[in-house]
């Protein structure tokens, strides 16, 4: 890049920050830890991932790793290192690394990739995250209550939103290449919802394979194994 010249992966991630609301509401509750928080779900409805997409960009988790133990007044925590890929059309690419702290559990991999993935477009775009906002207030409260009396079968299992399906459908017009393509994917394996409800997502991912001369099985492939 020539001095003085913005580059064109800087120039369309003004304008992805442009394109979304400056505020993400606080409108999900871990009754455990006792706090509110910005759920992936949150992001995705905040329009985070579509705003990258719509301006030629696609921000791409290439690695999670386990750094190590941080000691806390209540309990030990993992703490976890994810890299990131912020991916322009034009082929040019901008590294970024995440760090987060986990509950130690046999699933607490997959949930440092999903909560630093949150993290990632939440910084990236410069969003605030907030529940201060009345119109997600009674929404907040009526997520905490329920988490209260759920019974911990419920809460492990909570009703897929299918909008999400939908929203990666639609990016899948944004998808120009195999690493891309993984990265979807990936979205879609961790995607919970059924596998009823994830056809037309797999339908629509093998379309995009042939139309990119790729076997959507060793696609398919590459993700779940990351």
């Amino acid at each position: 890049m020539s001095e003085g010249k913005v580059s064109e992966l800087t120039r369309a991630l003004i304008l992805a920050r442009q394109g979304v609301r400056a505020v993400v509401h606080k409108a999900d509750y871990n009754k455990h830890q006792g706090w509110g928080y910005v759920s992936h779900e949150q992001v995705l409805i905040s329009g985070a991932r579509t705003a990258l997409l719509d301006n030629g960009l696609l921000l791409e988790q290439r690695a999670v790793e386990y750094v190590g133990e941080v000691p806390t007044e209540k309990r030990v925590m993992w703490r976890f290192r994810a890299t990131f890929a912020l991916c322009h059309v034009s082929g040019e690419e901008r590294s970024y690394v995440w760090e987060g702290v986990v509950v130690p559990n046999d699933h607490a991999a997959y949930g440092a990739s999903t909560a630093l993935d949150r993290v990632a477009h939440l910084r990236l775009l410069e969003l605030a995250g907030t529940d201060e906002d009345p119109e997600f207030e009674e929404e907040r409260q009526a997520r905490q209550g329920k988490a209260q009396q759920q019974p911990a079968r419920e809460q492990q299992a909570p009703k897929p939103k299918h909008d999400a399906i939908g929203q990666l459908i639609h990016d899948l017009r944004f998808v120009k290449s195999g690493d891309q393509l993984v990265s979807w994917a990936q979205y879609l394996v961790n995607e919970r919802a059924t596998t009823e409800a994830k056809k037309p997502a797999w339908a629509a991912f093998g379309s995009r394979c042939e139309e990119l001369k790729l076997d959507p099985r060793e696609v398919a492939a590459a993700a779940r194994s990351k």
